[in-house]
């Protein structure tokens, strides 16, 4: 492992969460262009978190009722936090993230923001997941990235673990996009929503700015230069769909039958109305 760099006594727990191919893997490596920042790429700790607090919830066969077992469920589960906070400070640095990862100097050289980007961490598939993350780690900052559904939908239909049916792929964006509107209606200070279309343009600049401020980092020139980077010429992340000429701008029209967007226009009407996006008919 390489020499770790200081981890601040005030570190923020970051979590990035959102609907699959929403660009959170982007969202994820500018971020870890930023000295101060560790995020890792799906590691997906909280989800086995999660499911060990679901298995114990209620009496099994294996695990029959005793007077001080939900005592030691209590204890077990208040340490979570800190256990993720003790994992990332001793083992995590730049080389393993599980994703690309900067480094400069233009800021101090101490970790003020750590955690995981899972898509995973929003799907109802894994209940309340987010909001035992908030209750637990009273400090974590949550940060949404959302696309318009129907770019979404046309991704998901050249991907195999996900479905070429319709309504599949609907669920699928309305579950987890869903699960983050709820969690920022509980914790409105504690949830950025970053929109896609935006942080792929100039006013990315500005939105990484404010994105520092929320997870209480300093202001540093390398982020800035990695989207300036990708603005000129986009990288494609994540088992990408997109033909790299065509990277950077809407394509669903090219993808999707008409038939397919006025459903999801349909369907999907509530939340693309609060985040800005206009259906085509």
């Amino acid at each position: 492992m390489a020499d770790k760099t200081p981890f601040a006594p005030d570190a923020t727990p970051v979590i990035i969460a959102g609907a699959p191919r929403s660009g959170t893997t982007f969202l994820t490596t500018a971020l870890n262009s930023h000295p101060q920042v560790l995020i890792t790429n799906e590691l997906r700790m909280w989800t086995m978190f999660n499911d060990l607090r679901r298995r114990t919830e209620h009496p099994t066969e294996m695990l029959p009722e005793h007077p001080m077992r939900e005592e030691f469920r209590n204890e077990m589960l208040g340490i979570t936090g800190h256990l993720f906070r003790k994992f990332y400070k001793a083992k995590i640095d730049k080389t393993n993230l599980g994703c690309p990862a900067g480094s400069g100097n233009s800021v101090d050289q101490v970790i003020k923001a750590f955690g995981d980007k899972n898509p995973g961490y929003a799907d109802t598939h894994s209940p309340d997941c987010l909001t035992f993350i908030a209750q637990t780690m009273r400090r974590a900052r949550f940060i949404h990235i959302h696309r318009d559904p129907r770019s979404c939908a046309a991704s998901y239909k050249d991907i195999k673990v996900y479905s070429d049916d319709i309504d599949r792929r609907i669920n699928i964006w309305r579950r987890h996009t869903g699960s983050m509107v709820e969690l920022k209606q509980k914790f409105p200070k504690r949830v950025m929503d970053i929109k896609y279309e935006d942080f792929v343009l100039e006013k990315g600049d500005e939105i990484f700015q404010k994105l520092e401020d929320h997870i209480g980092v300093d202001h540093a020139s390398e982020p800035l230069a990695f989207l300036a980077r990708e603005r000129d010429k986009p990288v494609p992340y994540r088992a990408p769909t997109t033909p790299q000429k065509q990277l950077g701008r809407t394509t669903y029209a090219e993808r999707l039958t008409p038939e397919e967007i006025k459903k999801i226009e349909t369907e999907c009407a509530d939340y693309m109305k609060r985040f800005g996006y206009k259906a085509d008919t």
